[in-house]
């Protein structure tokens, strides 16, 4: 009988042991990301890390860690973790995705389009992804399918805002100032990268068309997020020039 009760204890003991330590890990995420967001990505490593001790299948704690390790260049480390990541979770759209941008960095263009093919597979409905392939088809000159992927994005992005839809289909996102602020964003961003393949297309009229839809409608957004030239992809794609109104007043006159 005392031996029973003695192993019911253990048990016991260990579940709650474990039940801890998960969720110290969850909280190490939490940190992590705080810290990352404040550019503070040793610090963020640190967490992910300590996170990763408590629980060695918190794919988050490797997946952000992956993140910050890219901020501080550390490519080959954040390649494990993203490798990783899909070892321990192979459905997780994210994994792919990041691991997309990671190989885009590596100008392992066709690989980052593979992982980014993958992740659309796994989450059609996350816009961001066919945009980031979008960016990669139009740096290889293939125009006419970065136009698809940026077409797409912004049907994505549309629809979050169509709430009817997307509780019927359960799509749903919670309309907080964060969430708002980043689909206005993405909006603003991907029109500016359409216009700009369709730009190269020799599509005028259609650049035009998206240059305007972007001065009605988050005319503010674009010149937060691209007045003065920007780099998205090794000096090769450059997100200026300078304002939107010279951009119209070149293709629109």
């Amino acid at each position: 009988m005392k031996k029973v009760l003695y192993l019911f204890l253990l048990t016991s003991f260990i579940s709650c042991n474990t039940s801890v330590s998960l969720e110290k890990s969850k909280e190490l995420v939490r940190t992590g990301i705080a810290k990352e967001r404040a550019k503070d990505y040793f610090g963020a490593i640190a967490d992910y890390t300590k996170a990763i001790e408590l629980n060695p299948n918190n794919v988050s704690a490797y997946g952000n860690r992956g993140n910050s390790k890219i901020n501080l260049k550390d490519y080959s480390g954040a390649m494990l973790d993203f490798n990783k990541c899909i070892e321990l979770k192979p459905n997780n759209s994210n994994s792919y995705g990041n691991r997309g941008v990671l190989k885009s960095k590596l100008k392992d263009y066709y690989g980052a389009i593979e992982d980014y093919s993958k992740a659309i597979e796994l989450d059609p409905r996350e816009g961001i992804w066919y945009s980031n392939m979008g960016l990669l088809r139009d740096l290889l000159k293939d125009y006419d399918i970065a136009i698809i992927c940026f077409s797409k994005a912004i049907e994505l992005r549309l629809l979050e805002s169509d709430v009817p839809h997307n509780l019927k289909n359960g799509w749903h996102k919670p309309l907080t100032f964060n969430n708002i602020s980043a689909q206005i964003d993405a909006l603003a961003k991907n029109y500016h990268y359409r216009s700009m393949t369709y730009e190269q297309l020799g599509k005028t009229y259609e650049a035009c068309k998206d240059l305007k839809e972007i001065q009605r409608e988050y005319a503010a957004n674009y010149r937060l997020q691209f007045e003065g030239p920007r780099t998205i992809i090794d000096n090769q794609w450059k997100v200026g020039p300078q304002n939107l109104e010279k951009r119209i007043n070149k293709l629109c006159n």
